[in-house]
């Protein structure tokens, strides 16, 4: 079996660009997402990939004017694609406090990636002063809105002891939540713990159910 997924990382430099597959993303923020001139704009998933183009050809600037022009409309997608850029130096100058930025207008507009993520530079100081707390209580109202990749996380930090005491069960519940709300990875890291027994009796029948649901 593979390496278990792996989350809360806001160091990671990747430049395949993922939307966020969360069934409770933004229902309340739709409009933030559009600008006026609906006519003309392109759906979420048009722009990542028309960016996503540019980038696999080696124009990353090109690709942050266009998320750029989007994020200046008040599209919170783009808003939080531009702080990415922004925080690993794509088509850009990196800049944490200016993605730190991004994520907080974005989290305004009610969209719960840009909290999520301004989260995880809470815990690492990167672009905002570290703060702990903060950052924690930040991924659990994310959760406690179903925010699938928050959830994941919560499961993360309990298998590992990291920021929380170690919690087998509590890293089982939200892994399982994560997965019900869009990110497969809970699932498959479900998997892994009865692979190896972790927590759970070692059950190898359960750990192939669980690594063969579906991954979004």
């Amino acid at each position: 079996m593979k390496e278990k997924s792996k989350s809360y990382d806001s160091k990671n430099k990747n430049k395949n660009l993922t939307k966020e597959n969360n069934t409770s993303q933004e229902n309340n923020a739709t409009e933030n997402n559009n600008s006026t001139d609906s006519e003309n704009t392109l759906s979420d998933e048009e722009l990542l990939n028309k960016v996503q183009s540019l980038l696999d050809e080696g124009k990353e600037k090109e690709g942050f004017a266009i998320f750029k022009e989007a994020a200046d409309k008040n599209n919170s997608f783009a808003i939080c694609r531009l702080a990415e850029f922004y925080l690993h130096g794509i088509g850009c100058i990196e800049n944490p406090v200016l993605s730190a930025q991004m994520y907080k207008k974005a989290m305004d507009n009610g969209y719960m990636e840009g909290k999520y993520f301004l989260a995880t530079l809470y815990l690492d100081g990167i672009g905002v002063p570290k703060n702990k707390a903060r950052g924690l209580k930040m991924i659990q109202e994310c959760a406690n809105e179903n925010y699938g990749q928050a959830l994941f996380s919560l499961g993360l930090m309990y298998e590992t002891g990291n920021y929380f005491e170690q919690d087998y069960q509590k890293a089982i519940f939200y892994y399982l939540k994560a997965g019900l709300h869009g990110v497969g990875a809970g699932y498959y890291n479900i998997g892994y713990m009865y692979n190896y027994g972790k927590g759970v009796k070692l059950d190898y029948k359960k750990a192939m159910q669980y690594c063969e649901l579906p991954r979004p």
